[in-house]
């Protein structure tokens, strides 16, 4: 069920705007007899929604009339008549007759849409001449979602969003052509109004949000240089349109269950399982036994030595009594989000107040994300030539989350076992299995995290002459942090480990500033247009954290809170943590265009990094790229049907310094114990003075093509990455003392190609039908290791399924024994003169490992082989959107192939 009241809201202008009309019609003046008549539709600029109630007068005359609901209009004028278009919230616009039927759009105002905020300044989008994905308000409202990166998902090539639980307000994984770093830095960065973030995005109300860009490329990325390596997502939040005073709720609610549930075994099931399996091994060993025998005085008794079933057991898998454990820690999920929003403005300033908020009940038990927010956003312009603003928002959000545990252990557990809470484990064959714990008791074990976050951006922006622009901004990101968890003294996970109540609490405060200041210049020349820019940003990063744990509760009534009740000294701890960096940046773009034909942008950012030592803190970071607007040639100009077409290339180099603070030194904490001070490498890391900027070049090119008064359009583009001393923890040998450090290990490349489509199908009168998608493959490989080695175990010298890395391979293999086939009786003689891996027994219908070196043996030496990888050979997604007069509806399907697990 959705409910928008806005919607409510545009039928109610939309009958005010027919009313309009006819007054119109009814008090217009006669016009001269040489006439015609002009038809169309007045549409938005920007999402091509239609606008009612839009005035449309001849200039110079009171002949006139409005667009009716349907944002369609009608008027006999003069054949060189000027019309003038007026409408709130949106620029005026003169426009000269010149055809019989004519669509008008309109560009909102407010503040320049076709500007996008950047760290200090403002730029044209159509400046960004590279790899650029947009995500529109009206997209982002397609899905009914408390989450952003919900709304934003497959709505843009290139960019990947993967969840690895159902528990809401949990971090996702984000990536922008995917996978460019080993360990550090491997997703974007955001910039907020101007402010640079790289987390928080989920304490972000989706209804505040005007537009996203997603910009993938090196020219379009270049002004973050360091932080840019990964891609670069830049949010908008809505800013008042100029007219009167609006107010605005908007609110839906949505209900969630688990699809696609693994089909499990019944309890008959599972018992008819276990009786086959050890009487097909018993007449393996016995083959001219009874077999049905055995199983009647033996497999089906309980009070004998080595009895298979539990009386529990034999009673519900005999009687089909199944226990659901997963039915059991699982529910309806109810999802809601409400928003109350205040906006309006002037031709001096506007406005936008915005509250919202947001409760989603997850479908596993105990999950739960509950968000409020504010937002404040207000330009002035105290001068004509001075204008002052602000962008400020607070939000607070509490989390809640079920045991990550307690899902899996459900999903695996035993059906023939009644669900109660009288035992602490899971049982099988009646033994109680240690560490299994029962995930019913689990929902009581509490988890709570509790964010609050004030994001402000200030500025003041001078145009003291015609063309320049000075602009200074000062941000601040103060993030409150909170991590609780308490293990009450009655389940198992207290009673394993003796710890009669634990509670922990983690709390830190991040406060980041960020003074940025520019100076830009924009001059037109005849068919020349020049923009320059030079910018300075300075930011700091503080974080102070404390931590503590507390054992030997007299009482599980105050939980986390009452950490003063822990007794046990001897296991209590407290500890904490203070620790800055600073980035400082100069940056230098220059954009050209010729006749709106050729474009060129050129940029060198150049970054200082408290994060490595003398001699390594300063990268440079430059980048250029090309664009040839096609359609703007005299051999296209009378392509009718042609409404664009541009090609681009770039080519740029960014930075990657996203590691741990001060790893390029060995730090020493203090720690007290027997009356004497000592000192311990912190997290017994060994520094390393050497480290360097990970770098990385790029290569890119792509087209925009949109053909059909812009009802079709397309857009793709092909990469080429290739990123050199890239940062990775590195495993140190035992014997060194010390278990890791921070190092430049080799070399990564990573190609791939991106395809998007919008096509609107029908438009009518009354209905709209228009359907999207996107689809986009990459493909990294190592290319080069530390020391010039061909493999690294899993971060050094440690043999795993995944985390190792092989020259030639991608980064995320999957690494173990190859499956050669399904054991067969005819395979038994050859299985039995073979020795396998840690005492593995091969029978028919097993899995038979492959010998890959054919000596007979089964060792993970010489057996085991890459055999897959975590990375989607295509991922995207696909939109249909079909309105009906106000009544749309949409429905969304990701794209996701090739990926293993």
């Amino acid at each position: 069920m959705i409910l928008t009241l806005k919607r409510w809201y545009c039928a109610i202008a939309s009958t005010k705007a027919a009313f309009a009309f006819s007054l119109l019609l009814l008090f217009g003046t006669a016009t001269s007899a040489q006439q015609m008549k002009m038809t169309g539709s007045i549409l938005d600029s920007l999402t091509r929604e239609s606008l009612p109630g839009v005035s449309i007068k001849v200039k110079g005359s009171t002949n006139g009339t409005a667009s009716n609901a349907n944002g369609q209009y009608s008027i006999t004028v003069a054949p060189d008549a000027i019309l003038v278009i007026t409408y709130i919230g949106y620029q005026p616009k003169e426009l000269r007759v010149s055809n019989a039927v004519s669509d008008i759009l309109l560009q909102p105002q407010g503040f320049e849409l076709e500007d996008v905020v950047v760290v200090g300044t403002r730029i044209k989008k159509s400046d960004l001449t590279g790899a650029i994905g947009s995500i529109s308000e009206k997209q982002l409202k397609e899905i009914p979602t408390t989450d952003l990166t919900t709304a934003m998902q497959g709505k843009v090539p290139g960019l990947y969003i993967a969840r690895s639980n159902a528990t809401p307000g949990e971090d996702v994984t984000i990536k922008v052509r995917g996978t460019n770093s080993i360990s550090y830095g491997t997703n974007p960065v955001y910039v907020i109004d101007g402010i640079v973030a790289e987390e928080g995005i989920r304490m972000i109300n989706p209804d505040d949000i005007a537009s996203i860009e997603v910009l993938k490329d090196a020219s379009s990325t270049a002004l973050y240089g360091s932080k840019a390596s990964n891609g670069v997502i830049v949010i908008t939040t809505k800013r008042g349109q100029q007219g009167e005073g609006k107010v605005s709720y908007s609110g839906f609610a949505t209900i969630s269950n688990y699809q696609n549930r693994i089909k499990l075994l019944d309890a008959r099931q599972m018992y008819d399982l276990r009786i086959d399996a050890y009487a097909n091994a018993y007449m393996d060993e016995n083959p001219n036994a009874d077999r049905q025998a055995y199983i009647d005085n033996f497999l089906t008794k309980t009070d004998i030595a080595g009895a298979i079933f539990s009386p529990e057991e034999l009673y519900n898998g005999q009687n089909n009594i199944t226990s659901d454990w997963l039915d059991a820690i699982t529910r309806t999920g109810l999802e809601q989000n409400h928003s109350l929003n205040f906006s309006g403005g002037d031709n001096k300033s506007n406005y936008f107040l915005g509250f919202s908020y947001s409760d989603n009940k997850g479908v596993l038990d105990v999950s739960r994300y509950k968000r409020i927010s504010g937002r404040f956003n207000y330009e002035r312009q105290i001068k004509s030539w001075l204008k002052v603003g602000t962008n400020t928002s607070i939000s607070r959000g509490d989390k809640n989350r079920l045991d990550a545990n307690a899902y899996s252990t459900a999903l695996m557990a035993n059906p023939m076992q009644t669900i109660d809470t009288d035992r602490l484990y899971m049982a099988f064959q009646g033994v109680s299995q240690m560490g299994n714990y029962n995930p019913i008791l689990t929902k009581d074990l509490l988890s709570e995290e509790i964010h609050s976050r004030i994001l402000t951006t200030n500025f003041l922006e001078a145009k003291p002459v015609e063309g320049l622009n000075v602009r200074t901004s000062l941000s601040a990101d103060i993030y409150n942090k909170q991590d609780n968890s308490y293990i009450p003294s009655n389940i198992g996970q207290s009673m394993r480990d003796n710890y009669n109540g634990r509670g922990w609490q983690w709390r830190g405060v991040t406060e980041y500033w960020q003074w940025d200041n520019s100076i830009s210049y924009d001059k037109s020349f005849g068919k020349n247009r020049l923009f320059g820019l030079i910018s300075t940003s300075m930011s700091k990063t503080r974080t102070n954290a404390i931590d503590m744990t507390g054992y030997n509760y007299p009482t599980d009534i105050l939980g986390y809170k009452g950490m003063g009740l822990a007794s046990d000294r001897e296991r209590n701890t407290i500890n904490s943590d203070y620790v800055t960096n600073t980035l400082a940046s100069i940056i230098a773009r220059i954009n050209y265009s010729y006749d709106g034909k050729y474009l060129l942008t050129a940029t060198v950012r150049r970054d200082g990094s408290s994060r490595f030592g003398d001699g390594n803190k300063w990268g440079t970071f430059p980048s250029l790229s090309l664009g040839w607007n096609m359609r703007e040639e005299s051999f296209l100009k009378n392509a009718s049907w042609l409404d664009q077409l541009k090609l681009r290339a770039g080519f740029g180099l960014l930075g990657n310094q996203n590691i741990p603070n001060y790893t390029y030194m060995t730090i020493y904490q203090p720690a007290y114990s027997n009356g004497v001070v000592g000192f311990t490498p912190e997290d017994n890391r060994f520094g390393n003075p050497a480290l360097r900027w990970e770098k990385q070049k790029q290569y890119n090119a792509g087209f925009d093509l949109s053909i059909l008064n812009n009802r079709l359009s397309f857009t793709g583009d092909v990469f080429y990455m290739r990123n050199t001393d890239l940062l990775m923890r590195m495993a140190l040998w035992p014997s060194f003392g010390y278990d890791y450090q921070i190092a430049n290990v080799g070399e990564l490349a990573n190609k791939g190609l991106e395809f998007s489509f919008n096509a609107l199908v029908i438009n009518s009168k009354d209905f709209q039908w228009r359907i999207s998608g996107n689809i986009a493959h990459d493909k990294n490989t190592v290319k080069k290791l530390v020391n010039g080695v061909n493999v690294l175990w899993n971060g050094g010298n440690i043999m795993a399924r995944d985390g190792n890395l092989f020259v030639g391979q991608s980064l995320n293999t999957f690494y173990t024994f190859k499956a050669e086939k399904i054991a067969q009786q005819m395979d038994m003689d050859r299985i039995n003169g073979m020795t396998f891996y840690n005492g593995y027994i091969v029978r028919p219908g097993d899995i038979l490992p492959a010998d890959l070196d054919g000596d007979g043996k089964i060792t993970a030496e010489n057996d085991m082989a890459i055999v897959g990888k975590a990375d989607p050979k295509f991922y995207g997604g696909f939109n249909t959107n079909i309105a009906y007069k106000t009544c749309p509806s949409t429905r969304y399907s990701p794209i996701l192939t090739g990926k293993k697990v």
